[in-house]
């Protein structure tokens, strides 16, 4: 169905629970940024998946305290979708920091090169979509609104 749809075609997508998930800045959708942590790569990449064909961008951050936390078979799939589709799809793996608080947390992604350049700026018709632990979600929030200057209706978060 996505993949009959043109270019730049506003979506919306919905989780299990039936939450929409909102995008509330005044410009279509045209690029989606997953920031993913340990599991949360799961719906980041479902739904990536489904997207690829009908937005001009993907690129999906994938973060873990450990390299453990980076699935076989998970990073083959992600593998697959780049190859797939690499001149849509951008993909990072970055190690983090585990932080103590929210602002330690913020302090911790600014100061990783590896996060820093996997994480563009905010380009009006982009959309960031923070999946993974309420931390994780929180602290990358505050990073994208206060560090690469997204508005706060272009941020979506799924807590895992």
């Amino acid at each position: 169905m996505l993949a009959g749809l043109p270019p730049q075609y506003e979506i919306a997508l919905a989780p299990a629970n039936d939450d929409t998930l909102t995008y509330t800045v005044d410009t279509p959708v045209t690029d989606i940024l997953y920031l993913a942590h340990d599991a949360g790569i799961i719906p980041a990449l479902t739904q990536a998946e489904a997207v690829v064909r009908s937005i001009r961008s993907v690129n999906i951050v994938w973060s873990s305290c450990d390299e453990a936390g980076f699935v076989r078979r998970l990073y083959q799939r992600l593998e697959k979708l780049y190859y797939r589709f690499n001149r849509r799809v951008d993909v990072s793996c970055c190690l983090v920091e585990d932080a103590k608080d929210d602002e330690q947390g913020e302090a911790l992604l600014k100061s990783n090169e590896e996060y820093e350049e996997g994480v563009p700026d905010y380009v009006a018709g982009m959309w960031a979509v923070v999946c993974g632990p309420t931390r994780f979600a929180q602290r990358t929030r505050g990073y994208l609104v206060n560090t690469r200057g997204y508005p706060e209706g272009a941020v979506c978060v799924l807590p895992s």
